[in-house]
């Protein structure tokens, strides 16, 4: 025989083997177990998105018999993807006590080329609750220190679906509310018109199940950014008395308290920056002619200020208690004209 002959025959002898090898693979039948995961849901023709099933899924581990290149492939298979059991959408709670039976029936299961020889768990019980629509109002919410002008958002309304056991919990009128997460604002400008995108949640202290969803999850938030606002507290501020420049010689007044202690003001950042590094916070109290006249007891304060001594200035708003400018103490006599002099 020859060289090329003899190469010739291992090859065939070669490739027959390896076909008989593969023939006996595929009818070689094994057995194995590894995990997998069963997911119940609602069956397709009844509305599955108006009810919800808990657990939704839950782990198993499956025995299985069959070729082992199908079993090879099944297990690769059940790695990545469910095994879904349909339920009919039926309000309640429910006893599955036959998984192995329901799983074996699976199309799936059948184009693998497998027999399920148990599942375990082998029983389950799941609940199955409707989820309701109902309408509710959107409303924008930022956060507090921001202030901004023509503010709305869109839509103004969306859908949200509860479990009809949760529907007692719902406030009537049901409200949204956008929220805007501060990262998003950090990197705008102020002045200039802005759109946001914000997650919507359901306002007030209701706690619903997680099957809960919105529909629209997000709604848009329109608005012009006039800046942001930043607190500090004072621990003194003095009291300034103004009035008009004719009536100052015509009057003395007293005021009993000169300081306000410990003062809760707001205004924008660079403001803040600036009182915190020392430019002074004054109380004013403007005082007319007819207070003047009338010797008032005691006044309001008409407005705060921050003055600094080489530039304008600058108004902040008080914040503590109930936001309410303090009133002061005032003592008002009329001057005794000079005597003139011989």
């Amino acid at each position: 025989m020859s060289l090329k002959q003899r190469i010739t025959t291992v090859i065939v002898v070669s490739v027959v083997t390896l076909l008989i090898w593969l023939v006996a693979e595929g009818r070689t039948r094994s057995s194995e177990t590894f995990p997998g995961r069963v997911q119940f849901v609602v069956a397709s023709g009844d509305s599955p998105a108006d009810f919800a099933v808990s657990p939704a899924q839950i782990p198993v581990m499956i025995s299985v018999s069959g070729p082992a290149s199908a079993i090879r492939e099944a297990r690769s298979s059940l790695r990545s993807e469910s095994l879904r059991i349909e339920v009919a959408a039926e309000h309640g709670r429910r006893e599955l006590n036959d998984l192995t039976g329901l799983v074996s029936k699976l199309s799936e299961i059948r184009k693998m080329g497998i027999e399920v020889v148990s599942i375990d768990p082998t029983d389950v019980v799941i609940d199955i609750a409707e989820r309701v629509p109902r309408q509710a109002t959107i409303r924008p919410l930022l956060p507090a220190e921001t202030r901004v002008e023509d503010l709305s958002v869109t839509p103004k309304q969306a859908t949200i679906y509860v479990l009809r056991p949760d529907l007692k919990k719902l406030a009537d009128p049901l409200l949204l509310e956008a929220i805007v997460d501060p990262e998003d604002l950090a990197s705008l400008e102020p002045g200039g018109d802005h759109t946001v995108n914000a997650t919507l949640r359901l306002a007030g202290d209701a706690v619903l199940s997680a099957a809960a969803t919105i529909d629209p999850p997000t709604a848009a938030v329109r608005f012009r950014l006039l800046g942001s606002l930043r607190q500090t507290t004072i621990d003194t501020v003095r009291v300034m008395v103004l009035t008009a420049p004719e009536d100052l010689g015509a009057f003395d007044v007293t005021v009993a308290d000169k300081l306000l202690a410990q003062v809760e003001i707001e205004a924008d950042p660079e403001t803040i920056s600036r009182i915190d590094n020392g430019m002074n916070v004054f109380a004013v109290v403007y005082l007319k002619r007819d207070d003047l006249e009338k010797r008032i007891a005691s006044k309001q304060v008409s407005f705060l200020i921050a003055l600094d001594i080489d530039g304008p200035g600058r108004g902040v708003q008080i914040t503590g208690g109930d936001n309410a400018l303090p009133r002061v103490a005032l003592t008002i006599k009329l001057r005794e004209p000079q005597a003139q002099e011989r």
